[in-house]
């Protein structure tokens, strides 16, 4: 927790209130600072105006004007807004083939029109400040004027340097006025074009969707070397121990082959049940109907199955609906203590959606265990939506809605 700001992206516009505690912190002084630099700024582009014009206009030094500009920019920026600093250090930075241009120009327009406008507070507020502290004495020689007040005497002149530190707030508080302006200005600039944001969305989605196709291919692959290499091996294992267990010409060594084989079978069994965890065969040869029904095989309650089967959703699709029925069921048995399931899905038009509920104890919480989160991400990634509703002794229902794409 940040002590000026009240929290961690602490800024000058949100440390404006209370007064009080704006004017004990850093902020006015880091305002002073930036309209001081505004001026500097603003002074160097209104002297150099034709130059810059030319180095703009060339693109080589176009260029390296550009991110010079935004470079110092976005250093200015962090003295009042560090987050809008951030969106200029991202948004900005742009690419080889397109230099922040739009963000060069805006900061050299704004500092240039906002710079006769620093320079007059700035100016202004040294100015009568000093007058103000120095009145007892400049009254000695020569008549003031302070505002609208003429002083002449040395007795009026004593209360003036009360007038100082109101005077100072009111300073501070126009150099965060003219600053917080700036930024307000920064931050409206567009970080991405349209067309570069389009880009950008299309790669995102081209890179997601490779990843979720590497990730599909592992995971056939994992599962075919369970399938068609462990498990095979474990069958061999378990054929050989009966046949020795049949050959056996004691109890002892009898009840011991036994053994090994009820736990050769117990394996057998784990292992199945990490295949279906990974990627049921029954999945990928039949679809999620004939899937659905053997994981339901084994399961202790009462499940009424409402799945489609005239229709197959594409191969991802299928995948996430699976693991969904999955968590969904083991969490219902495992943490509701759930008697009965109900499994819906229905494809409306281009919409795929998928409804597990149970009349278990509810009050389950979606953001505590990984497995709905994971799952939430898979389903974002089909361009989905997952959602639990779970009211206390109410039962629990898992929804996911999804568009169909081949």
């Amino acid at each position: 927790m940040n002590r000026w700001g009240g929290g961690r992206r602490a800024s000058l516009t949100s440390s404006l209130y209370p007064p009080l505690r704006f004017l004990l912190s850093p902020w006015p002084w880091r305002a002073v600072l930036y309209v001081a630099s505004t001026v500097v700024v603003g002074g160097m582009v209104l002297v150099f105006a034709v130059p810059l014009l030319v180095a703009m206009a060339v693109p080589g030094w176009r260029d390296v004007l550009a991110r010079t500009v935004v470079s110092a920019e976005v250093s200015r920026l962090a003295v009042i807004e560090p987050a809008t600093a951030t969106s200029w250090r991202v948004g900005g930075r742009g690419n080889a083939s397109a230099p922040p241009v739009r963000h060069a120009a805006y900061a050299l327009v704004v500092a240039a029109v906002l710079a006769p406008v620093a320079a007059v507070v700035l100016v202004a507020g040294v100015v009568v400040t000093t007058t103000l502290l120095a009145a007892p004495l400049l009254v000695r020689s020569d008549p003031i004027s302070v505002f609208t007040l003429q002083v002449t005497t040395l007795s009026a002149a004593l209360w003036l340097p009360a007038l100082a530190l109101p005077t100072i707030v009111v300073v501070l508080y126009a150099c965060a006025a003219v600053a917080v302006t700036n930024s307000a200005l920064a931050h409206t600039v567009p970080l991405r074009s349209a067309a570069e944001l389009e880009v950008e969305v299309d790669r995102l989605h081209t890179s997601r969707t490779d990843l979720l196709d590497a990730f599909d291919i592992e995971r056939t692959r994992i599962e075919g070397m369970l399938h068609d290499g462990v498990q095979h091996r474990l069958v061999a294992v378990g054929l050989s121990i009966g046949l020795a267990e049949q050959s056996a010409v004691d109890d002892r060594t009898r009840e011991l082959l036994r053994t090994a084989h009820r736990q050769v079978d117990e394996s057998m069994r784990e292992l199945r049940r990490t295949i279906r965890g990974i990627l049921p065969q029954a999945l990928t040869e039949s679809g999620l109907v004939a899937a659905v029904e053997d994981l339901l095989g084994e399961l202790p309650v009462d499940v009424t199955l409402n799945l489609p089967s005239d229709f197959r959703p594409p191969p991802r699709i299928e995948q996430v609906s699976y693991f969904v029925i999955s968590e969904a069921i083991t969490n219902s048995i495992k943490h509701a203590h759930a008697t009965n399931l109900s499994i819906t899905a229905i494809a409306t038009g281009s919409m795929w959606t998928l409804a597990v509920s149970d009349d278990g104890i509810g009050g389950a919480d979606p953001k505590s265990g990984r497995g709905l989160v994971g799952l939430s991400h898979r389903v974002d990634a089909l361009g989905g939506t997952i959602s639990v509703s779970s009211p206390p002794g109410g039962g629990t229902t898992v929804e996911m809605r999804c568009p169909i794409r081949d």
